[in-house]
C-alpha cells in the first residue's frame, strides 16, 4: 500500500481508474485475498519504484489472472513497466498456464504501447481497453524485457 501512497494523485487515478485517497487504499488492502493475490516489485537501490499485482479472476467464465502495473513518475518511460509486465505475464503462464489480462484507460497511451509491445490482444470493454496475454506470448514478452537495457531493475516477490 505504501507504493500507492507514493504515487502522485494523477498516477494513482490512472492506476485505479478513479480518485483514491488513503482511506480507499486501506479499505482496498483489507479486502484483498492475500492468499491468492501477490505482487512483484521493481527496486532501484533500496527504493520500491514499481509494482505489479497479480490477482486470480475469471472473465466470461474463463479463468485468468488480472495484472495491474504502476511505476513512480521519475522511472516512467525507462522500461520499468515493460519489464514488470513481462515478468508478471511469464509468471502467470508458467505457474497457472492460463491467460493474463490487464485493463487500462483508453487515454493511457504508455500502457497501451507496452501491452502491444508484449503481444497483448486489445479489445474495448465498458469504455476501457482490456488486453489479453495468452500463454504463447510469455516467451516473447520476457525476451523483449530482457533485451531492454533501461529495464535492468531488481525484481522481488512482495507477497
Amino acid at each position: 500500500m505504501l507504493h500507492y501512497l507514493t504515487l502522485g494523485s494523477e498516477d494513482r487515478t490512472i492506476r485505479f481508474h478513479g480518485r483514491v485517497r488513503y482511506a480507499g487504499l486501506l479499505e482496498r488492502s483489507r479486502s484483498i485475498d492475500w492468499e491468492k493475490t501477490h505482487s512483484l516489485g521493481a527496486v532501484a537501490g533500496s527504493r520500491l519504484i514499481g509494482m505489479a499485482e497479480l490477482a486470480p479472476t475469471a472473465v466470461n467464465g474463463i479463468p485468468c489472472t488480472e495484472l495491474a502495473v504502476s511505476v513512480l513518475r521519475p522511472w516512467q518511460n525507462k522500461g520499468v513497466a515493460t519489464a514488470l509486465l513481462a515478468t508478471a505475464i511469464a509468471e502467470v503462464h508458467q505457474r497457472d498456464g492460463h491467460a493474463a489480462i490487464l485493463f487500462t484507460q483508453i487515454s493511457n497511451r504508455a500502457m497501451i504501447s507496452v501491452c502491444r509491445k508484449l503481444g497483448g490482444k486489445g479489445e474495448l470493454s465498458r469504455g476501457e481497453l482490456r488486453f489479453w496475454f495468452e500463454p504463447d506470448t510469455a516467451a516473447t514478452g520476457a525476451a523483449i524485457a530482457n533485451d531492454d537495457p533501461e529495464s535492468a531493475q531488481h525484481f522481488a516477490h512482495l507477497s
